[in-house]
């Protein structure tokens, strides 16, 4: 059973309290190679700073990679030179609220000058989620449980859980589904497919029902969502400074991001919308799907199979269009000295 190969430590990513979960550090498994803190690297580079300019990425695994590049193909190996060295802590299937708790509690030790956080064209749905099963019922093997933050009055107040210990009763655990049904805003799919879906008519309701929230996601997302993102983001960028480390964002398309064909031409822009969203602040963004585009390469060339994480040509057109604006930070904080 997943669940307990995740508990036993045998999957490449393991239990962790702080964020859920984190990738298996010393992992060799054909392109998958980790170092001893679970960094994916491109040159190992622990320790002090060999470098004039240390950078640290975050985000989920179109930030790592994937497992369908090498590890000399990340967008953190195409952003190295020799004024740069990167450390790529991506995580798989990683939101924004987990790589704040992991920077916070542990991954500022590592002294990087700048911090490259991947945002997604749907950034909203892991941040009110606990439970990824009931969020995306096709990752069978990823059955994980994460914290989240609740935005009340302002303030961000965190819901902190603990695997080892919620998920060993799964699949029956009375406490588990108590603290989901009041903490995880995906509960009522679950619950309603308890009720329904196991009649084929009230399935086949319930899915058309499903489809139907869905498209209407598109036209009226909920002003919450963007409210909590932008304060994670916010509180990312103070728990930077805190360090000494400046914070860029970079926003990631997929394959619907980029397609000009298909039913995607009359639904609107979800990646647009996602960008509006958070250039809306006085925060550094870079505008992956910009990149991509300008490149005048075929999606064939920067998508993948999945048509989530990115080839080699993809990997390094943004570790371009990140490289002026990264080179440009490091010369006003060295002049600012």
């Amino acid at each position: 059973m997943a669940t307990h190969k995740f508990l036993d430590g045998k999957a490449v990513l393991v239990p962790d309290k702080i964020a859920g979960w984190r990738t298996k550090p010393g992992v060799a498994i054909r392109n998958w190679i980790t170092d001893t803190q679970g960094s994916r690297f491109a040159h190992q580079q622990l320790g002090l700073a060999k470098k004039p300019l240390r950078i640290m990425m975050l985000g989920s695994s179109m930030v790592n990679g994937g497992t369908a590049v090498r590890n000399d193909q990340t967008i953190s190996a195409y952003l190295e030179d020799d004024q740069v060295e990167v450390l790529n802590f991506g995580t798989m299937m990683y939101s924004i609220d987990q790589c704040l708790l992991r920077y916070r509690a542990e991954l500022y030790k590592y002294g990087a000058r700048e911090l490259i956080v991947g945002i997604e064209s749907g950034p909203t749905d892991g941040l009110k989620n606990l439970y990824v099963p009931f969020r995306m019922r096709d990752e069978a093997n990823m059955p994980f449980l994460k914290p989240r933050f609740e935005l009340s009055g302002g303030s961000l107040k965190l819901v902190p859980v603990d695997p080892e210990l919620q998920l060993a009763g799964v699949p029956r655990s009375r406490e588990l589904l108590e603290f989901l049904a009041k903490h995880d805003d995906f509960y009522p799919h679950f619950s309603n497919y308890c009720r329904t879906g196991f009649s084929p008519l009230a399935a086949c309701y319930k899915f058309l029902a499903y489809k139907a929230s869905n498209l209407s996601s598109y036209f009226m997302p909920e002003k919450g969502r963007n409210d909590l993102l932008l304060a994670l983001m916010a509180e990312m960028v103070k728990e930077g400074r805190k360090h000494g480390a400046e914070v860029i964002f970079v926003a990631l398309p997929v394959q619907t991001d980029l397609a000009e064909r298909g039913v995607h031409r009359f639904l609107p822009d979800a990646y647009a919308r996602t960008l509006r969203i958070i250039q809306s602040r006085d925060f550094v963004v870079v505008d992956g799907r910009r990149a991509l585009l300008s490149s005048n390469q075929p999606a064939s060339q920067l998508l993948s199979e999945d048509g989530i994480h990115y080839k080699p040509t993809a990997n390094k057109v943004i570790a371009d269009a990140l490289r002026t604006i990264v080179k440009t930070m490091y010369l006003k904080e060295t002049e600012g000295r």
